[in-house]
């Protein structure tokens, strides 16, 4: 598992999927991040009126040249969020993710900012989402471990760059790690 972060538009590197966030009105939250071609796409998609309006359900369409699929998750109002709904939603995407046997996600930083999440808080839980959702269970009681498969995820910013943003994914990273251990434990 890696974690990327660049700064930079979101579609300056190709990638497998890309992940949008909507509101509670399911319009895209902050449309100034994403190229002109992938808002066409998605507000057709939208008009369709197939996305359910909760917080943390998802929906993957087919993208375009920059991604071959995108995600689109609904935040609700992200001013409202609490802390269960955003890693709920992180959880949502993280588990699509895994369905779609995929090698690299981009997502922009900036469409999760809100007053009531820490940079930090943000980082964190995604990490601790997309490494709980491709944790495998290892059920052989030998030293023969599974490779881990290689998986890339590039997190980009528009904005000023956030410490506290790597400090977030380094923790999730950290939790999520000591997770699996206690899962594997368990498992022995």
């Amino acid at each position: 598992m890696k974690f990327d972060i660049k700064k930079g538009q979101i579609g300056s590197k190709k990638t497998d999927v890309s992940t949008i966030a909507l509101n509670q009105h399911n319009e895209i939250i902050r449309p100034e991040l994403f190229d002109k071609d992938t808002l066409v796409l998605v507000r057709k998609f939208l008009a369709l009126g197939d996305l359910p309006n909760e917080v943390g359900k998802v929906s993957c369409i087919t993208g375009n040249q920059f991604f071959a699929r995108i995600i689109l998750v609904n935040l609700g109002d992200l001013d409202a969020i609490s802390n269960k709904q955003m890693f709920k939603s992180f959880k949502s995407v993280s588990d699509l993710i895994k369905q779609l046997n995929i090698k690299s996600h981009s997502i922009c930083f900036d469409q999760f900012l809100c007053k009531t999440k820490s940079p930090h808080q943000i980082g964190e839980y995604f990490s601790r989402a997309i490494i709980d959702s491709l944790y495998v269970i290892n059920s052989q009681k030998s030293d023969k471990k599974r490779a881990a498969k290689t998986f890339i995820n590039t997190i980009f910013f528009n904005g000023e760059f956030h410490k506290d943003l790597a400090l977030g994914i380094k923790h999730g990273v950290a939790i999520a790690e000591g997770a699996n251990l206690t899962k594997d434990l368990g498992n022995l």
